[in-house]
């Protein structure tokens, strides 16, 4: 793509973070985002990201020491905010219901104990050390003095809504720009309530009324699959689009064939709001596993904990390709997944979004 139409604000935002597209890769968290899969896509003109929430500092560590050693381009960190879980008893029903699904998955000496670790501070030392300077936070907001920290570092602030008031908090909090999530988003809802959510708003009418609310720059999130609709963000008032499932599937993402294939086969109803694999409301494909406990999510306990007591049966899953039984995280839009190389991907994207200008620039 040799030249391209942007808006003002995407312009803006392209050169406040040095990236030549206005296509940011999501940070999936869990597995997808490898080296390669984030070093090419920055490498390629876009922002990758990296989903570190579940990573050791060492591993986090790691990751960026390679990075570097792939690509100089901008990098973008996502970290989680976990509170400490207050549930201490899981119901009766409920361990019955997780230790029949472990054996039949094929679990050994399946458990219910479950521990936690919060382990955001040594994350945003890593963080300060390798220089990363573009950083988000999902499922809350950092503490003051972590915010400042990192702020002190030189690092641009994102953090995650899901509706206009979380925008507005988010804004007073002194952020950057805010990533507004809508709810046809693959995995979980990144926002900051952590109970679920009443109101499940859509991605266009949500940017708009951010918007009209917030002056910071807004990044949309959720469904977001080809350039066409990437335009429409845009115009609609957003600087950037944020994609994940469109490159969870790429040749470069390091997420297993089976999660790619299912995608690369969806259809337009195999997506639903799930909450029983983790506890958290989280967007995939419907499956044995989401069909089975759906009846009883009331009842499960709140993420991290059911996230932690399915841990071992989501392994075994994948173990033995037993996709019934995989958190399959995807966006409502994954049955217009490509089969693409990441540059492929992002230039045909671009070419989408120039074509969809060139089309309204008709009706002028």
């Amino acid at each position: 793509m040799s030249s391209f139409t942007l808006t003002q604000d995407s312009q803006k935002f392209c050169n406040l973070l040095k990236l030549k597209y206005p296509i940011i890769q999501a940070p999936m968290a869990g597995g997808p985002c490898g080296v390669e899969l984030v070093s090419t896509v920055s490498n390629s003109g876009a922002l990758g990201s990296l989903g570190a929430g579940y990573m050791s500092s060492n591993a986090l560590d790691e990751f960026l020491l390679n990075y570097s050693n792939s690509s100089d381009a901008p990098l973008h960190v996502n970290l989680m905010i976990i509170d400490e879980p207050i549930e201490k008893d899981i119901n009766p029903e409920i361990q019955i219901l997780l230790k029949k699904i472990a054996k039949d998955v094929g679990v050994k000496d399946y458990n219910l104990d479950f521990t936690f670790k919060n382990q955001i501070d040594e994350q945003i030392k890593i963080l300060i050390k390798r220089e990363v300077k573009i950083v988000s936070f999902t499922f809350g907001l950092p503490s003051k003095l972590q915010f400042n920290t990192l702020k002190e570092s030189g690092a641009f602030l994102m953090a995650t809504a899901n509706s206009v008031r979380e925008a507005q908090e988010i804004a007073e909090f002194g952020f950057d720009a805010i990533i507004v999530q809508s709810h046809s988003a693959g995995g979980h809802r990144g926002g900051l309530a952590k109970t679920q959510y009443a109101n499940r708003i859509d991605l266009l009418p949500l940017i708009r009324g951010v918007k009209k609310t917030v002056n910071i720059p807004i990044v949309a999130s959720g469904g977001i699959m080809d350039g066409y609709s990437i335009a429409a963000t845009l115009v609609a008032g957003a600087s950037a689009a944020s994609l994940g499932t469109a490159f969870l599937v790429t040749k470069e993402s390091a997420a297993d064939e089976i999660w790619k294939k299912e995608i690369l086969a969806s259809k337009d109803t195999s997506t639903t709001l799930i909450t029983t694999f983790s506890g958290k409301e989280a967007r995939g494909i419907k499956n044995k596993f989401s069909e089975i406990t759906k009846d009883m999510e009331d009842s499960f306990p709140t993420y991290p904990i059911t996230n932690t007591l399915t841990k071992s049966i989501r392994a075994k899953a994948k173990e033995k390709l037993l996709s019934d039984y995989m958190s399959l995280w995807c966006g409502q839009g994954s049955f217009l997944s490509r089969d693409l190389d990441v540059k492929t991907l992002i230039h045909t994207l671009m070419d989408e979004m120039e074509n969809a200008f060139k089309e309204t620039m008709k009706f002028v």
